[in-house]
Order: C-alpha cells, then sequence, then structure tokens
C-alpha cells in the first residue's frame, strides 16, 4: 500500500502544471462521501485510493481538483448558510411570521430542483477539468475504476453511466 505522500507528490505536481499560487491541503480520512471531497479548501481522499492504481489517483485528484478550482463546496456553503439565515429571521422575528410558509416553499423549490441539477453540473465541470489536465482516456478509466474499488461487485449507477457518456462525448 503507497502512503499519503505519492498522493501528496501527484497533486502538488498537478498545481504546478496549473500554476496555481495556493496549493489545496490533502487529507486521508474514512469520512470521505466516496473516494474523494472537496471541502473549503481541502480534498478529502478515502484511504482505499491508497491502493488504487496510479491512473486512477491521478483522476480522483484531478477530479477534485476541479472542484477546489472552482470553488464548488463554498458555493454550497453559501447555499445552505443563506438558507438558515433566512430561516431564522423567518422564524424568530415575529413580523415576519406571515411570509414564512412562501419562504419554505420557494427554498425547497430551490433545493430539491434546482440543487441537483447544479450538482449534476459541478460533477460534470469537474470531470470536464479533469479531462483537460490529465486526459479523456484517464477520466474514462477512472470513473469506471472508481466504482469498482468503492462498490465492488454492484452494476454502475445510472448517474455514473451519465458521466461515463459525457466525458466521452467531450
Amino acid at each position: 500500500m503507497k502512503s499519503s505522500d505519492s498522493l501528496k507528490a501527484i497533486l502538488n505536481g498537478m498545481v504546478d502544471q496549473l500554476g496555481m499560487r495556493k496549493h489545496p491541503r490533502l487529507m486521508v480520512t474514512r469520512f470521505c462521501d466516496g473516494v474523494g471531497m472537496s471541502i473549503l479548501g481541502t480534498i478529502l481522499i478515502h484511504p482505499k485510493a491508497l491502493s488504487m492504481p496510479e491512473s486512477v489517483q491521478r483522476y480522483v485528484l484531478a477530479h477534485e481538483l476541479g472542484h477546489y478550482r472552482h470553488r464548488d463546496s463554498w458555493n454550497l456553503f453559501l447555499s445552505w448558510f443563506s438558507l438558515v439565515v433566512g430561516s431564522y429571521v423567518l422564524w424568530v422575528i415575529p413580523e415576519t411570521h406571515a411570509f414564512s410558509w412562501l419562504f419554505m416553499m420557494v427554498w425547497e423549490g430551490v433545493f430539491v430542483f434546482g440543487l441537483g441539477s447544479y450538482r449534476n453540473r459541478q460533477e460534470r465541470r469537474a470531470n470536464q477539468f479533469a479531462a483537460e489536465l490529465i486526459g479523456r482516456g484517464t477520466v474514462l478509466d477512472g470513473i469506471r475504476a472508481v466504482a469498482g474499488y468503492m462498490w465492488p461487485g454492484k452494476p454502475l449507477s445510472k448517474a455514473r453511466v451519465t458521466r461515463i457518456k459525457e466525458v466521452g462525448q467531450m
């Protein structure tokens, strides 16, 4: 099993290749919703990624670097923060109670319908970024391989099949 130092070396090479001034932090942790996540300036990688081939590691890091570069986690954080502040204003300040039902209906529509499509756009943009950085073939192999490592024996999800088709058409 490789160490996290090899992942750091791959990530640093990509960041240098892009000429980015600020390097994201890298943390290997089991607290990931999948093989990798980008959260507020930190790329989290699941320990299973350490046993993956280097080409798959490059895909995972390039994909998460795409989320980091486009500040996707900050946008999501600001959306949730505005929901919390709006809820506080409407439920705590008595003069706004009459509008609380309207606010909650609007936000339910935004989060149920809008956030799903926004999340798909984020994934598409991160895969496109990775394809430009490391090549489309590596991205296609990486998408398939990640599913095999994280969920062995299970068929590819509909969302993952859609991502493979999208990358194939880039």
